[in-house]
């Protein structure tokens, strides 16, 4: 366990307590080596979302969250009157809410994949519009169901707001809350292979509701309410012909499914991850496909 100081370009390892401190072996050997190369021009921008393995052990892998860039040949004049007119462009003050989202989603050597600002919100009076605050939740370009920043990063997007901000206004940034949903799809049919028909309509709304890629591909929204009627429809695309998909039951933050009719309200701020998809289904006569 360790923390990525990344104003420092350093790895911040534990105190014994709060993570384990590296030690050498028996043998007094180097237990790891870190071994990197620099420049190659444009060459060297690669994307994020890569694999890599050590040269010498290859079952030690990593992958790049945040894409290497900057790497280029040398300017031209043209290029660089074209760079000093598209800096003109670049948002250097947060005055109102999009301004904070772009100027967190865009903080460098970070891979911020959303941000969503909400004013008046004060970590500390929870119930409570506040004047003159604003709190940023900030979605890193990471793996699962769920992803959240890690303490590096929300350090580094906080200084990167307040250095922007309006005198006046206090700036929090913070993960985001998500609220744990569970469905029981109720089905009527005879599939063919049911044990893949659940997996599918599992499948289809773990997707859906993904904090980066669900809905329409941009990610769930902040706030956004569960619609029965949504699932409903995303359980039967992917259920195909055969079955009909007759309700889709919803519970939240560990209640049993149980609301079918109408939309269940979240958090203005908050998110959702899928926690578990019941299937019951019901044998029938095949259901007619959509004609």
């Amino acid at each position: 366990v360790f923390v990525v100081d990344r104003a420092a370009s350093l790895l911040r390892f534990g105190d014994g307590l709060t993570g384990r401190i590296p030690v050498p072996d028996a043998l007094n050997r180097i237990q790891f080596r870190l071994q990197y190369e620099t420049g190659a021009g444009p060459a060297g921008n690669t994307g994020s979302g890569l694999n890599w393995q050590g040269a010498d052990d290859p079952t030690l892998s990593a992958v790049n969250l945040v894409a290497a860039e900057g790497s280029a040949a040398s300017e031209s004049l043209e290029a660089a009157a074209a760079r000093a007119a598209a800096n003109l462009k670049e948002q250097t003050r947060a005055v109102i809410a999009p301004d904070y989202e772009e100027i967190a989603r865009t903080t460098p050597g970070i891979g911020i994949a959303r941000a969503h600002a909400a004013v008046g919100k004060h970590p500390a009076l929870p119930c409570a519009s506040v004047p003159g605050a604003v709190t940023v939740y900030i979605v890193p370009n990471a793996p699962g169901p769920a992803p959240q920043p890690d303490p590096g990063a929300l350090s580094a997007v906080w200084q990167r707001l307040d250095a922007r901000r309006v005198i006046g206004m206090e700036v929090f940034v913070a993960g985001p809350r998500y609220r744990a949903v569970s469905l029981t799809v109720s089905l009527t049919g005879t599939p063919a292979d049911p044990v893949s028909l659940r997996q599918a309509i599992s499948d289809r709304l773990q997707t859906f509701f993904d904090p980066l890629q669900g809905r329409d591909g941009s990610g769930w929204g902040f706030g956004e309410a569960l619609s029965p009627s949504a699932l409903l429809r995303e359980a039967q695309a992917a259920a195909g012909d055969g079955v009909q998909v007759t309700s889709v039951s919803i519970g939240l933050d560990g209640a049993a499914p149980s609301q079918n009719c109408i939309d269940v309200p979240i958090g203005p701020n908050d998110l959702v991850t899928l926690t578990g998809v019941a299937i019951q289904l019901t044998a029938g006569p095949k259901w007619p496909a959509a004609r």
